[in-house]
């Protein structure tokens, strides 16, 4: 008998255990380390991770893409009507109801420039979970946090020169945005769909073994938040901001990572003193944390997002045409 959304949210986030599993995995930690971190069995640790991914908790977010390492810039806009679906450059379309119209992001080359907020490269939040799950008193608690919070980031400065790009690295990025991950499972997917004539090297595991190594390195591929609470709807939301960034900003993302909110934002290239934030966040918050943005960050727009978007991964067609002509970018 299926298990119920309302008792998924009492049963798997209810216990300290369960939370200190979860906390575990946001931090990419294996079974084995959580279980001697927290003195848990390890099957017990297993058998959780096991539920989240089987729910669809655990998702292809487990690691991003930087864009600006590719050599793309990515612009949102709001287009009154749908846009076309067959642009190359599309990753991401949601229709929203306020401002009403459609929420679109482009990633698109240089010199393809158009008019938009032009977004930098995503920071997830890395959250420190805590029963009760989903917070009551949500404003009060918050105010208590603010000034007891840090920020922690899972993405890290790299002062590294970025080397160079070719089609196996893309090949590498697109699997790994839709959830494959590790040299095997990445090297089976790959040989499926290209064979070594046109990668100009072989797709073998200890090829993309090492690949994967150099684009982690240059954090072209870096870690983020797996946990996705979306399959949990209609009790969980995913919308999104447009908010100050001012002496605040820290401090009150801090507290909302603080009260199980998941985070991911981005700094707007072409308007500094804004930042795109991208919120998951239980239905009964709502309001509250509408409150909070408007009071803390300023002169907010808040997008209240449909249920269902199109997200896609990076643009793969517009890359193998570049690379029918070149070896390296």
């Amino acid at each position: 008998m299926p298990i119920s959304t309302e008792t998924i949210i009492r049963r798997w986030f209810g216990s300290e255990k369960d939370l200190k599993t979860l906390n575990g995995i946001v931090r990419h930690w294996s079974d084995r380390q959580i279980a001697r971190e927290h003195n848990l069995r390890i099957d017990r640790v297993a058998n959780y991770r096991s539920k989240l991914k089987g729910k669809g908790l655990l998702t292809a977010g487990f690691f991003s893409v930087n864009h600006e390492k590719l050599g793309l810039v990515q612009v949102m806009d709001f287009p009154k009507e749908r846009p076309p679906l067959d642009d190359i450059f599309l990753t991401f379309l949601v229709r929203i109801s306020r401002p009403y119209g459609y929420l679109r992001v482009r990633q698109i080359p240089p010199d393809k420039l158009e008019e938009g907020y032009q977004l930098g490269a995503g920071f997830d939040l890395m959250n420190s979970f805590t029963i009760p799950f989903v917070k009551e008193d949500f404003r009060d608690q918050f105010e208590k946090l603010f000034d007891q919070s840090q920020l922690e980031l899972y993405e890290k400065k790299n002062k590294k020169k970025n080397g160079k790009i070719d089609l196996l690295s893309i090949y590498i990025c697109k699997e790994v945005q839709k959830g494959f991950y590790g040299a095997r499972i990445l090297a089976r997917e790959i040989s499926h769909q290209v064979d070594e004539d046109e990668l100009g090297i072989q797709p073998s595991i200890s090829n993309i073994n090492r690949r994967l190594r150099k684009l982690k390195d240059e954090r072209i591929i870096d870690r983020s938040n797996p946990l996705n609470l979306l399959p949990l709807r209609p009790f969980y939301n995913l919308d999104s901001a447009v908010v100050k960034k001012n002496q605040h900003f820290a401090k009150t993302l801090a507290a909302l990572a603080g009260l199980n909110v998941i985070i991911r934002f981005n700094d707007i290239l072409n308007d500094h003193d804004r930042a795109y934030l991208s919120l998951q966040y239980h239905f009964s918050q709502k309001w509250d944390i509408l409150g909070i943005l408007n009071e803390y960050l300023e002169e907010i727009t808040f997008f209240d997002h449909a249920p269902f978007g199109i997200r896609r991964t990076i643009p793969f067609e517009y890359f193998t045409e570049i690379f029918s002509e070149k070896k390296w970018i």
